[in-house]
């Protein structure tokens, strides 16, 4: 299933992987806890820094 969410809180709660897309292309995929831990590409930190909420 794809569930698309900007949500990050809800996310975490009904996810195994999320897959970060630009522009139509996956740049980041992987466990929701490993990107906010350590996201590997500049547009995923951005995202991140742009919806994250304090409940993850």
């Amino acid at each position: 299933m794809i569930v698309v969410n900007f949500e990050m809180g809800f996310a975490d709660k009904v996810v195994a992987r999320i897959v970060i897309m630009a522009d139509g292309t996956i740049v980041e995929e992987g466990a929701l806890s490993k990107m906010f831990g350590k996201p590997h590409n500049e547009r995923t930190t951005k995202f991140l820094a742009d919806v994250a909420h304090e409940d993850i």
